[in-house]
């Protein structure tokens, strides 16, 4: 019995040691967050317990872990970091000042094993990023290293247990085609420790907007913090003042501090003009992303970007429009309202019917690819590839903000929790789904019908619910809007949209600070119509709803006695406009997107000093050999602008038999057009036996950006620099003159091109470059007197067949590394290549030259071809 007793008091003294133990780490850990995060908040007891609570929790976790799998069983990548012991102390000297000190190391990943030096610091400014175990870091490689075209990228250390569906929103923005950045769950091992599963996230730079194959441009971050806020119930000023934006990358150097766009964003945002802000959303923003971008957070339920943060932008200098880039769409909610995410962008769309029902339309389309079986069944895909890893990672924990630590804290998390959390997401996604096929659906329309004499009668139609209305007539019917308030040029049409009014109402969905979310949202309301029809039954009208498509039955129902009529809203139309004869252009001509304008034969544009011609809409521009059309300086010592065909609505434009000479630069929209001639972001265009002539001030004489078309039988002579200049486009060239450019005959950048039974003659540098991520395939092309007749690099492939190189004056085929960007050099792929006199073909290190049958000779040049380049004043000795 003795000795029982002291057995039970061993166990009991045990016990007490134990939770003595516990409870001074958790006091010391209490102690640490207190000095570090909020040291003018006391230290009470309900703290302490919970530092104590996740002592216990923390312990349980390691003793019911599993052992780390090696790399061969894991489904994750591993990015395996070297420090030196005194580099890591270094960063963990006085946090956290002293982990935003970049510090030496070495990298490994697992699908990359060259190893490679890299500078890393701790990154985030919340505690959950710097202040646990596991720590979120920054690494940047050493300059001329990068992993998957990324010079600098995060490893976080997740600050929620809900990263997964981070995972999942991120993956279905990216097939969507927004601009997204990587996210992917990874293990991270430091000094071969294992310090468990992060996320690999790339850095939202230049290097993103390049493996994006997005033009280098303005990126914006927009996020305020909470110092920034000077009262709560005060919304945020991210949308009213541009200096919160911070610059990010810019389209070169010399525009790093130019922020002319970011103003003029914001700026066009507060405007209080319903129609000029309508236009500015056409011409300045990218609709089709945004809608997407609204989407999402729609569909989700997402509320993280709000008033005050988690905000980014890209503005495409060819296109000339702003995007959304997709950042942290995150905190999924079951919430009954379609828009939980408020600012004031988002609202100037739902203020205006087209846009807010192309959003809507939009929307509808992603919740019907995506059902919520689908996105369940993705929540599962990325549960079962963490999971083994998870099990393994003891110092897993999640970002919470209890009334406890308003700034926040990490608590761990047990398995069955994460589980937990899982199911409750796969239950929000499926609320979600059930509610908006609710709201889509939810738009009713009641009528009154009035004799107005023995022929007509007055239909008083009232809109209500979300969606717009599709009323249309069969042919024995006749509908007629009435004047009576109603925006005049409203033809008698077949087809009406009937749009629900929207009103603020003030609160928010989440009833939630105003600094965040504002204090209002906008809610629908109804609206009315009035219409003149030839008998009193509407059943020869065809009514449906414009976001589901679905049939809506009307029912009769009385209108109030006062009551608003909502202007039928008026599209433009397509407009056909010819230009002929001697055309002075003393002033900027814009011609539409709705406008189609045909040039004839014999048309002479003489352009003043500086000024510009703009096609927003499709141009035929058809000539003949004998009757060109020309655009030429009125004065030969004063340039003029530039001729540019911009947008998706000019695709299908023609230029045949077209001379452009005197030209140089000009900026309209926020775009900089550095050519004479300038197409962009067209999907088919034509240009045949056009001769592009000398260009002033700017860099090339034409300049192609996001477009697909045919150049053929055309010359390019004299150009200042780049004769022309492609990037990010599909181009076939065949039968076309280069000759004398200042720099390149030919520059592609980002390229599909195929080039066959081309002459590139005297260039001052390279008679056909080709870079940065370029695929070119040349058949039958000639290279004569060019400093280097071919130069590729930058991960860019060239596929040659027949090439002829002439009297190369340094080098005839030229492969190297040049933007360490790209993750290796050129390559070549060469049949047949035919060199007389210099015959130099050099590569470095991280390029390659394949070729079969290379001769020293060049067959016998015909007479004819003299004779051709002689004929178009072209010299060649």
């Amino acid at each position: 019995m003795q000795k029982i007793k002291k057995v039970f008091l061993y166990i009991m003294l045990l016990i007490f040691f134990i939770l003595l133990s516990y409870s001074l780490q958790a006091f010391i850990k209490l102690q640490n967050y207190h000095n570090k995060i909020e040291p003018n908040s006391p230290i009470t007891y309900a703290k302490f317990k919970f530092f104590l609570e996740d002592e216990l929790r923390r312990e349980y976790i390691k003793c019911t872990s599993s052992d780390i799998l090696p790399e061969n069983r894991t489904q994750l990548k591993t990015f395996y970091i070297t420090i030196k012991p005194s580099n890591l102390a270094k960063l963990n000297s006085n946090l956290p000042k002293s982990g935003k000190i970049y510090q030496k190391g070495y990298l490994k990943v697992s699908d990359d094993p060259k190893i490679k030096a890299i500078k890393l610091k701790y990154r985030g400014d919340s505690n959950l990023h710097w202040n646990y175990h596991q720590k979120s870091l920054r690494i940047k490689l050493k300059k001329g290293n990068s992993y998957g075209m990324n010079s600098a990228f995060n490893l976080i250390n997740p600050p929620h247990d809900f990263s997964i569906i981070d995972c999942v929103a991120y993956d279905i923005s990216r097939e969507l085609g927004l601009l997204s950045p990587q996210y992917e769950p990874v293990r991270v091992f430091i000094n071969n420790q294992f310090k468990g599963v992060y996320i690999f996230l790339t850095q939202v730079d230049e290097s993103f907007l390049r493996a994006n194959k997005r033009m280098p441009g303005s990126i914006y971050y927009g996020d305020m913090t909470p110092k920034d806020m000077i009262n709560p119930e005060t919304p945020a000023q991210l949308f009213y003042e541009s200096n919160y934006w911070v610059k990010k990358a810019s389209r070169n150097q010399e525009e790093k501090s130019n922020r002319e766009d970011i103003d003029y964003f914001i700026k066009s945002i507060n405007n209080s003009d319903p129609q000029k802000f309508y236009n500015f959303a056409q011409t300045s923003l990218n609709i089709p992303k945004y809608n997407i971008f609204f989407a999402l957070d729609t569909l989700f339920g997402a509320f993280h970007h709000d008033y005050a943060h988690n905000h980014k932008l890209y503005f495409d200098p060819y296109i000339g429009k702003f995007e959304p880039i997709q950042w942290d769409l995150r905190y999924w909610s079951a919430v009954p309202a379609k828009d939980i995410s408020l600012y004031p962008l988002l609202h100037r769309f739902k203020l205006n019917p087209q846009l807010e029902a192309q959003r809507d339309k939009v929307a509808y389309t992603i919740l019907k690819k995506y059902p919520a079986q689908e996105i369940i069944k993705r929540l599962e895909y990325y549960r079962q590839r963490i999971l083994p890893d998870l099990k393994s990672d003891v110092n897993r924990d999640t970002g919470i903000r209890p009334p406890l630590f308003p700034q926040g804290i990490a608590k761990s998390f047990t398995i069955k929790e994460f589980n937990q959390n899982i199911e409750k997401y796969k239950q929000i996604i499926r609320d979600r789904e059930k509610f908006l096929y609710q709201l889509y659906n939810n738009t009713t329309l009641s009528y009154t019908i009035q004799k107005i004499n023995k022929d007509n009668y007055k239909l008083i139609l009232k809109v209500e619910g979300n969606s717009p209305i599709v009323i249309s007539t069969l042919e024995s019917a006749t509908l007629v809007p009435n004047k009576t308030r109603l925006k005049p040029s409203v033809p008698s049409l077949s087809r009406y949209i009937l749009y629900p009014s929207r009103a603020f109402s003030p609160s928010n969905p989440l009833h939630a600070p105003a600094f965040l979310y504002g204090k209002e949202q906008l809610l629908s309301k109804p609206s009315y119509y009035s219409f003149t029809i030839d008998n009193p039954s509407i059943d020869d009208l065809n009514i449906t709803n414009y976001i589901t498509g679905k049939t809506i039955i009307p029912h009769k129902g009385s209108m109030p006695n006062h009551y608003r009529l909502t202007p039928l809203i008026d599209n433009p139309k397509d407009k056909n406009i010819t230009l002929q004869g001697d055309i002075n252009v003393t002033h900027d001509l814009i011609f539409d997107s709705k406008t189609t304008v045909t040039i004839k034969p014999d048309t002479h544009f003489l352009l003043e000093a500086q000024k510009s011609i703009y096609f927003y809409g499709k141009v035929i521009a058809i000539g003949t050999k004998q009757h060109p059309i020309t655009f030429d300086a009125k004065e030969p010592t004063k340039p003029w602008g530039v001729v540019a065909i911009q947008s998706q609505d000019a695709s299908n434009s023609i230029l045949r038999y077209v001379h452009i000479k005197n030209g140089s630069t000009a900026t309209h929209n926020l775009i900089n057009y550095t050519a004479p001639l300038s197409i962009h972001h067209l999907s088919n265009f034509t240009i045949e036996c056009c001769e592009i002539g000398k260009n002033h001030i700017g860099d090339d004489a034409l300049h192609i950006a996001y477009s697909k078309g045919t150049i053929s039988n055309s010359i390019f002579r004299d150009a200042r620099s780049d004769g022309l200049d492609i990037d990010i486009s599909d181009i076939e060239l065949k039968n076309s003159i280069f000759y004398n450019s200042g720099n390149d005959n030919l520059d592609i950048m980002t390229t599909k091109l195929k080039a066959t039974n081309n002459i590139f003659i005297k260039s001052g540098d390279k008679g056909i470059s080709v870079g940065e991520w370029s695929d070119a395939n040349l058949t039958d092309n000639l290279f004569i007197d060019n400093h280097i007749a071919i130069e590729i690099k930058d991960n860019s492939i060239l596929n040659v067949d027949r090439a002829y190189i002439q009297n190369a004056h340094y080098k005839a085929i030229n492969l190297y590394h040049k933007n360490r960007r790209y993750t290796k050099g050129g390559t070549l792929n060469a049949n047949n290549l035919y060199i007389e006199g210099k015959d130099t073909i050099s590569t470095d290190k991280d390029s390659q030259a394949n070729i079969k049958n290379r001769y020293n000779n060049i067959p016998t040049v015909p007479n004819e071809f003299y004779q051709y380049l002689k004929e178009r004043n072209i010299s060649y000795e």
